[in-house]
């Protein structure tokens, strides 16, 4: 399996696992004309009562999580797909640190 491939299929994983677990979702939250990827960040960090240590940390929280995000409306808008992802609680880690979390992905290989 390709490294893209691998992480595509773990960043679904993420979206599938916080729909199993029963987690408060914010799935269906989405950027409107009325609103902003950063109103979305807010409501979602307030959701899962997220604070970060500095400015750039939350940075690069916001970055990954436009990225995850991303990764959502787009796997979804497909219809190909026959599963539908969702943004959950690891919204703000890549699939490198939420498998470090899970101990159960590994990119090396």
């Amino acid at each position: 399996m390709s490294k893209i491939t691998y992480i595509l299929a773990s960043i679904a994983l993420i979206g599938m696992i916080g729909a199993f677990i029963g987690t408060q979702s914010t799935r269906n939250l989405t950027v409107t004309a009325d609103s902003s990827i950063t109103d979305l960040w807010a409501h979602w960090k307030e959701s899962y009562g997220k604070v970060y240590a500095s400015a750039e940390e939350e940075a690069h929280r916001l970055a990954t999580f436009t990225d995850n995000y991303n990764f959502v409306m787009n796997w979804n808008a497909d219809p190909t797909q026959t599963s539908s992802v969702g943004l959950n609680e690891f919204a703000d880690l890549n699939t490198e640190e939420f498998g470090a979390l899970k101990g159960c992905l590994s990119m090396k290989g």
